[in-house]
């Protein structure tokens, strides 16, 4: 009876040293691991994108921060100012502190510039220009492509257009229309000092005004004044 009872007690004792024996085949091993083998963070598709540097770009010039491949595309098309004459103002971006305005610096959409008491300036865009008199503030609207858009809040602009060709827009806006130009030539808008009233003369070319919905033409040659929105009040040969 004795030798039944020590011979079951092996085996369970052999039964369960096998067992351990199969557990510590089939759990996993701790290796370290291969650097070669080592997940690339560039060939994760749920990884943010990173931006292409070209490693043949030269590098910027010392001070400077290098270019942003993801910044916004500058504007297509900029004007200069070509003349300075007295005292003229410029706020970059229509925004912040006024300063000095300098020669040949580029101007672009939502810049301002005002010309003080006894001052001028003159601005070269493409195939046109822009005569800014004394007292006269303008900034640019649209300045992209083929198109020129640019207000006169006040005072008075000459301005010449060299040559129209298809598709290009030349407009001025002023608080009470908006005068395009539709044959190439030279051009004056005078906007009073309240904005209110507005006079645009045609010395050789073509042009329309459009105000509250109404259009009307501005014939080489002719000079209209325009008190009140939507009214042409006097219309003459000049």
């Amino acid at each position: 009876m004795k030798t039944n009872s020590l011979s079951l007690a092996k085996n369970k004792m052999a039964f369960w040293l096998f067992g351990l024996l199969c557990l510590g085949l089939l759990s996993p091993s701790v290796r370290a691991q291969d650097p070669a083998n080592s997940p690339d963070p560039n060939n994760d598709p749920q990884a943010a994108p990173q931006p292409s540097i070209d490693p043949n770009a030269p590098a910027p010039p010392d001070g400077q921060a290098p270019v942003d491949p993801n910044a916004p595309d500058p504007p297509s098309r900029v004007a200069r100012i070509s003349f300075l004459d007295g005292t003229v103002s410029f706020q970059p971006g229509g925004q912040g502190e006024w300063g000095s305005a300098a020669q040949n610096r580029p101007v672009t959409v939502g810049d301002k510039l005002w010309t003080d008491q006894a001052s001028r300036a003159e601005l070269q865009i493409g195939a046109a220009s822009i005569h800014m008199g004394s007292m006269t503030a303008l900034s640019f609207l649209n300045l992209d492509g083929n198109v020129m858009q640019v207000r006169v809040p006040e005072g008075a602009v000459n301005f010449r257009v060299r040559e129209l060709r298809e598709g290009d827009v030349y407009e001025v806006d002023t608080p009470n229309l908006a005068f395009t130009v539709t044959q190439a030539g030279a051009f004056r808008v005078n906007v009073s000092e309240n904005g209110d009233a507005t006079t645009v003369v045609a010395i050789r070319g073509e042009g329309q005004v459009t105000t509250a919905g109404k259009t009307y033409k501005i014939h080489s040659g002719e000079q209209a004044e325009f008190e009140e929105i939507g009214r042409a009040s006097c219309r003459e040969r000049v």
